[in-house]
């Protein structure tokens, strides 16, 4: 390698090993490329691990081969730099590809190895911060989501103390009027309003994570195959097809607003298969080690992981990235809300829980949930008949 003949020149035997040691166990990634042809000339352990190549294979490669196409104007931008300018070193934030063809962002600073040295060359020094991105967009998405929160339950509670207002006047009217009196429909119409929109704050004060919570034991196969079968006798073109673990543990939660959670996975799916289809669902036990929480929440015990996926339509992108909005819907004006899928973003958020989405257009989607085991605990509660009320 061109970098060790350099440094054979300059330094010792000795320190030759110290030196290439230190380079070559670096946890940086570090590789040197000749700075007109843009030719690899030495890459240390660090670079091949991370990007998969061996050291043969990277000797082979240019520089323009390891990046990504919006990096690319950036080494050409560095030659300019060097040639014209005669800058020394720059720093700049380079996408870099892998063998496998994933992208990692790299905070890179380029230096000059040797100006004396013909032709001449630049070594990369490169530090991975794939996963700093990533947990900057995942906090700067959960930011996002308890502003919209705060925003939806400020609005919820003043919406639904007008509510009161509204019902109190309707039953007092109603009180007053005779029955047969044709006002009295209008007076029915207006409390069937008011339960309507009662039914929506309910659901933004659940995705806000402000609702009031019974926290019981729950055996979640339970609770799964009483909201499946009320799916079931509703939508008869829908095969569903349960794999319901049977050593599930047992989970804590409030079980109307995790009924809520499962109707409402449950409908949207039904709803992505107009012309029929296959809903899946899915229990496992998922140890907490096995979990790639962003936010780095622990749990003691592990998780209780539920997924519903269905054959349906699927999302596209965009869409995916605004499934968990407060009143982001794809349906037509009148026919929802939005708010099904955002409650039970909330509810699960609530509950210490975690919940994604995987979907393509056209391949169906999978909604993933987890809740945080309880493996010890005791049913001490099995009435599951109370979340029947919700409407979906």
């Amino acid at each position: 390698m061109r970098l060790d003949m350099e440094l054979s020149e300059s330094v010792g035997q000795e320190q030759l090993t110290k030196y290439r040691e230190i380079v070559d166990y670096s946890p940086l990634e570090i590789f040197e490329a000749e700075l007109i042809t843009g030719q690899l000339t030495y890459a240390n352990r660090a670079a091949q691990q991370t990007l998969g190549y061996t050291r043969e294979e990277m000797q082979r490669l240019k520089v323009v081969d390891l990046l990504a196409d919006g990096s690319k104007h950036l080494f050409a931008e560095l030659q300019a730099n060097v040639l014209v300018n005669g800058i020394k070193e720059a720093r700049s934030e380079y996408k870099i590809k892998t063998k496998t063809g994933n992208v990692l962002s790299t905070l890179t600073n380029c230096r000059i190895s040797d100006e004396t040295v013909s032709p001449k060359r630049v070594v990369f020094f490169c530090q991975d911060l794939t996963k700093n991105k990533m947990l900057e967009s995942e906090l700067w998405k959960s930011q996002k989501m308890e502003a919209i929160g705060t925003l939806a339950a400020g609005v919820a509670h003043d919406f639904n103390n007008l509510l009161m207002v509204i019902q109190g006047s309707v039953s007092l009217l109603t009180h007053d009027i005779k029955e047969g009196h044709p006002q009295r429909c209008l007076l029915k119409k207006m409390d069937q309003a008011v339960k309507a929109g009662a039914d929506i704050t309910r659901k933004l004060i659940g995705y806000a994570g402000k609702g009031k919570y019974h926290v019981v034991t729950i055996q979640l196969n339970d609770l799964i195959r009483d909201c499946s079968a009320l799916i079931s006798r509703t939508r008869k073109n829908v095969i569903i097809t349960p794999a319901l673990a049977q050593d599930l543990w047992l989970i804590q939660g409030d079980r109307e607003q995790i009924a809520q959670v499962l109707l409402n996975l449950f409908v949207n799916a039904v709803e992505a298969m107009p012309m029929g289809g296959e809903l899946s669902i899915q229990t496992r036990n998922v140890p907490a080690n096995e979990v790639q929480d962003t936010l780095s929440r622990s749990v003691p015990f592990g998780y209780v992981c539920l997924e519903v996926s269905d054959t349906g339509i699927g999302m596209d992108p965009p869409t995916l990235k605004r499934v968990f909005e407060p009143f982001f819907t794809t349906k037509e004006i009148g026919r929802g809300t939005g708010l099904g899928l955002a409650s039970a973003h909330g509810i699960v958020k609530n509950h210490n829980g975690l919940i994604d989405v995987v979907s393509e257009k056209g391949t169906g989607t999978t909604f993933r949930v987890l809740f945080p085991a309880q493996p010890h605990a005791t049913i001490s509660d099995r009435n599951s008949a109370c979340f029947l009320k919700f409407n979906v």
